[in-house]
């Protein structure tokens, strides 16, 4: 089995596979708002924060401590737009060894998937290639929802799928928990049981409109 040496970089990140497939559920798949059909990586606060939103929902997951990103990795002041394929055999590798990271480098293209555990080298057990979006991410900290208490709030269930799924990647069958907003039709804070890593925010309806 090839081993991969992991060391930091300024082309290169290293990431938990599940929290981009998680961040990624999220994302949008409209080919017009290219911009938001990747998951962005951003490093603005002390921790890295992995952003999946589509204009009606959004994901927001904290890296772990491990996790680093390097300077030159950025196309944008806090972060880059990382695009790939989640679909790709490589997202669904299982190891005994640890649990599966991405060591990417942006000199290359190259997705490394690795089983991680608390070493530099690490069992390679998967290969994918991503792209950096060439466009620029909303301020998504500006569309957080506050946990408030509201009145009866109305949602897409299709739209609040996406956070379902997104759960599931980390931990399967958890319950989640909507704050409904201040109004009708304001965006609505969500909690995840399956991390607390994870925030979302799920965007209401109007019924009078």
């Amino acid at each position: 089995m090839k081993t991969v040496k992991i060391e930091r970089t300024a082309t290169t990140f290293f990431l938990p596979a599940d929290d981009i497939r998680a961040a990624f559920q999220c994302a949008s798949t409209e080919q017009t708002r290219y911009y938001l059909r990747g998951v962005f990586v951003d490093w603005a606060d002390v921790a890295i924060k992995l952003v999946g939103l589509d204009g009606h929902v959004m994901v927001a997951i904290e890296a772990l401590d491990a996790a680093f990103v390097g300077e030159d990795c950025a196309t944008q002041e806090s972060g880059f737009i990382l695009s790939t394929d989640v679909t790709d055999k490589a997202f669904k590798a299982k190891s005994s060894a640890g649990d599966i990271w991405v060591y990417g480098d942006t000199a290359t293209g190259i997705l490394q998937f690795v089983a991680y555990n608390a070493g530099d080298t690490c069992p390679r057990v998967g290969v994918c290639e991503f792209e950096q979006i060439d466009g620029t991410f909303p301020d998504w900290r500006r569309v957080i929802a506050k946990k408030e208490v509201g009145g009866p709030c109305a949602f897409d269930p299709k739209v609040f799928q996406k956070l379902m799924k997104a759960s599931d990647v980390i931990e399967p069958k958890k319950a989640v928990k909507i704050w409904p907003g201040a109004e009708e039709g304001a965006p609505m804070a969500v909690e995840f049981k399956a991390s607390d890593r994870m925030s979302g925010t799920l965007m209401g309806y109007r019924w009078n409109v």
